[in-house]
């Protein structure tokens, strides 16, 4: 009897722990495993030791049944960058740390552990200029290719990069592990030198311009991260076929963050991107090789069922790795250093202890958003930016003006496309 009845204790203590637990994280008191910890000490008697022990167990256990694997690992290689883009998040940043092989090693070790029976994954080599780091990605590329082998996971590896630091060895190496890259490039010498030049002043166009060729002849389809100033959109479907004769296939088109966008330069990006519409559909009918995933999803569709899931990926099923083996949601989260404090989710040393961020970042635990449940584009429109919401807002999960204005513009010209080009 003594017996049965130190059982039946035992599971009515473990019922009403669980139930207090989960409590805890509906509510949103329960924000870390330190939180964890301490409540076992001071309210269930646990010792240091065994509290340690219990609260790792429990996160991790939450983090299974909670969380979608984590597919995705961007690795925040160096801050070091030959350029000093004016736009960069990082252009004011005086430290420049970089990330070690053991941290990258720990970083990989990390994803194959959380993504769970996930076969796909994906690491993003970002900076800074990641090819600052060409013997760190060479050895990153080889560990974790025979990591993947040992677990039966395939390994895709792209790049951010400004392309001026590559050479015909590390293009070789891109092509024979199949390294996808996208050249920062933002149209022809003007546009591009108003604002990506190097430490002393220099533009970079020239440089650029003249590996084109040998970039291409190693990958053939050449994407391109277009970012757009006030001072350059005039331009913008001017730069669109400029970098078409170049070579460039794929578009990615974004305005730049944290300046200035008077009303006339929004209105001249809304009439530059109905210019490039014309331009793509002209150069789709020729059989140009093109893409711009924006016109893609409007004509399929997808767009306008974006707003059922607020957010982005960050934090979600992606996370960044900084030079140090800190765990953020994404790479912009990096700096200021307040943002960073803000937005750390754990380390490589610990795993992810901010639970309630993750619940916040993932949708798990509502936050408040009535400016965007009010909104006639909520159904399209993600929310914008974690990053610089908090930059402009003081807080993640509060739109910034910079969000509505473009999800407004983006919008129209999507409205645009889908009723058959009939009025803007």
């Amino acid at each position: 009897m003594a017996r049965d009845s130190d059982t039946n204790e035992l599971l009515a203590f473990s019922q009403q722990f669980v139930r207090s637990i989960g409590q805890n994280i509906a509510d949103g008191s329960l924000k870390s495993k330190s939180n964890l910890e301490y409540s076992l000490v001071k309210d269930y008697g646990f010792d240091d030791a065994t509290a340690g022990e219990v609260a790792t167990a429990i996160f991790r256990s939450i983090m299974q049944r909670c969380f979608p694997p984590i597919t995705r690992l961007e690795l925040f290689l160096t801050e070091n960058c030959p350029l000093r883009c004016d736009y960069c998040f990082g252009c004011e940043k005086e430290n420049r740390n970089r990330m070690s092989f053991e941290v990258a090693r720990e970083a990989i070790d990390f994803l194959i552990q959380e993504s769970r029976d996930k076969q796909r994954l994906e690491i993003l080599f970002f900076g800074g200029e990641p090819l600052v780091e060409y013997k760190l990605i060479k050895q990153v590329v080889h560990y974790a290719e025979l990591k993947a082998k040992d677990c039966e996971k395939q390994i895709r590896f792209d790049m951010t990069t400004n392309g001026i630091l590559f050479t015909n060895e590390s293009l070789i190496f891109c092509r024979d592990h199949g390294i996808k890259f996208l050249v920062s490039i933002d149209g022809d010498r003007d546009s591009h030198d108003k604002h990506r030049r190097t430490i002393d002043g220099e533009g970079t166009f020239d440089i650029l311009d003249a590996k084109l060729p040998m970039i291409k002849s190693y990958q053939p389809w050449l994407g391109a991260r277009m970012t757009i100033h006030p001072d350059t959109v005039a331009r913008l479907a001017q730069n669109v076929e400029f970098l078409v004769r170049k070579g460039i296939n794929q578009f990615i088109i974004s305005p730049v963050e944290g300046v200035d966008w008077p009303e006339e330069s929004l209105l001249a990006y809304e009439r530059e991107l109905v210019k490039v519409i014309s331009f793509y559909e002209e150069q789709k009918a020729l059989g140009t090789p093109i893409r711009i995933a924006f016109f893609e999803e409007v004509e399929d569709g997808d767009f306008f069922k974006k707003g059922w899931m607020w957010g982005c990926r960050a934090g979600r099923y992606s996370l960044t790795i900084s030079p140090g083996g800190e765990i953020l949601p994404c790479s912009k989260m990096i700096w200021p250093p307040d943002l960073q404090r803000l937005c750390r989710l754990g380390t490589l040393e610990d795993g992810i202890t901010n639970l309630a961020l993750r619940f916040q970042l993932t949708g798990l635990i509502p936050t408040e958003r009535e400016k965007c449940m009010a909104c006639e584009f909520a159904k399209s429109c993600t929310g914008g930016c974690f990053a610089l919401n908090y930059l402009e807002t003081g807080n993640l999960f509060n739109p910034s003006d910079f969000t509505c204005k473009f999800a407004k513009i983006i919008n129209h010209v999507a409205h645009y496309i889908s009723d058959g080009k009939q009025q803007l």
